[in-house]
């Protein structure tokens, strides 16, 4: 849009043509009187009486100024969905965090306690059984979520376009 706004401006201005010429003619047969020489300058200059361009002009400033407005959309798009992936990555770290570092250790030790009072014979099977049940499905979502943080982590990562050296934080705690 740039090159064409700067062409329709460049065929607004007139291009003068000067130049120069000369011709000699050695004798021939065809020429029998002999040589002559003949000299010659012209300069021509474009007069635009009915159509001076304008209309190109005008349309490439609108095409330039659209193609910007483009542009402008399309970085502050891209700068949106960056900020809603560092967003997503956040939130994926913390709640993976939480479940790493609270809700994993807690309910191993309530697992514990209840393999303890079992073997000791202060609670039933069926309390065992959901204990463990429930520890399994604590450990099943802390995997979800260290799941939902490899791909948010993914999708920044590829936001950004660089590398997996690049400076993410991802200090989580591995189960």
């Amino acid at each position: 849009a740039a090159s064409a706004r700067d062409l329709a401006r460049a065929g607004r201005v007139p291009d003068v043509t000067v130049g120069a010429q000369a011709e000699h003619y050695p004798t021939s047969p065809s020429n029998q009187t002999g040589s002559g020489n003949s000299f010659g300058v012209f300069v021509s200059i474009p007069l635009y009486v009915r159509h001076s361009f304008g209309g190109e002009a005008r349309r490439a400033e609108v095409d330039y100024y659209a193609a910007l407005d483009d542009r402008n959309r399309v970085l502050l798009e891209a700068q949106n969905e960056l900020e809603r992936s560092r967003n997503q990555l956040e939130a994926a770290r913390l709640s993976l965090k939480q479940m790493m570092e609270g809700v994993v250790p807690t309910a191993e030790s309530v697992a514990g306690s209840a393999e303890f009072a079992y073997s000791k014979g202060a609670s039933s099977v069926l309390d065992l059984l959901d204990s463990r049940r429930a520890l399994r499905q604590t450990r099943l979502d802390a995997v979800t979520a260290q799941g939902e943080f490899a791909k948010s982590l993914a999708a920044y990562r590829a936001a950004l376009q660089s590398s997996p050296n690049s400076q993410v934080r991802t200090d989580v705690p591995r189960p």
